[in-house]
């Protein structure tokens, strides 16, 4: 559920209040640090059912997520013209809400590729990062997602030296400035 919205709001896709699935590619910061048994029941839980192949994937940007401590994605050029066709779509037709969010989620799942292995060639390429903020389980109780407006202006020391404070502020326990 999303608990609050700052900055640059242009898509209108993050509304207070609002909750996202949690079938992937959504949650998979969340389930980074999940036991194997729980990321299993997961993904063989999604419908529809995620091919072997999709699993697999799946299970690699976990590792990914897990070893590097947060996500970073990018959304794959070779669908622009796929996405400006359904946003065409959805501007003609003014669906409800609902259908416009599972039509955005969709095209999500089919665009969002995660460059959180490559991130250090794939910085300038780098649309957002998804961080985890940790609980006292060692869990992440939520996260946060960062758009990053100038990457090519950016290094990856940076960007982990932000992320880095941003969680440390953010966790619980952590103190008030």
């Amino acid at each position: 559920t999303v608990i609050d919205a700052v900055g640059h709001g242009s898509d209108g896709e993050h509304v207070v209040g609002q909750r996202f699935p949690i079938d992937p590619p959504f949650g998979l910061v969340a389930m980074a640090w999940r036991d194997d048994a729980a990321v299993d029941r997961w993904l063989r839980g999604v419908t529809p059912r995620l091919t072997r192949a999709d699993i697999d994937q799946y299970r690699q940007v976990l590792a990914d997520v897990r070893a590097r401590g947060y996500g970073a994605w990018r959304f794959d050029e070779a669908h622009a013209s796929l996405h400006d066709r359904v946003a065409g779509i959805l501007a003609s037709l003014e669906p409800t809400a609902k259908v416009a969010r599972q039509l955005t989620n969709l095209m999500t799942m089919v665009t969002l590729r995660s460059i959180t292995r490559t991130l250090e060639k794939d910085l300038p390429a780098t649309e957002f990062v998804v961080l985890p903020i940790f609980g006292r389980t060692g869990q992440p109780e939520y996260q946060i997602e960062i758009h990053i407006r100038r990457p090519d202006a950016l290094t990856l020391d940076e960007l982990n030296i932000a992320l880095t404070n941003a969680q440390d502020e953010l966790a619980p326990g952590a103190s008030a400035h």
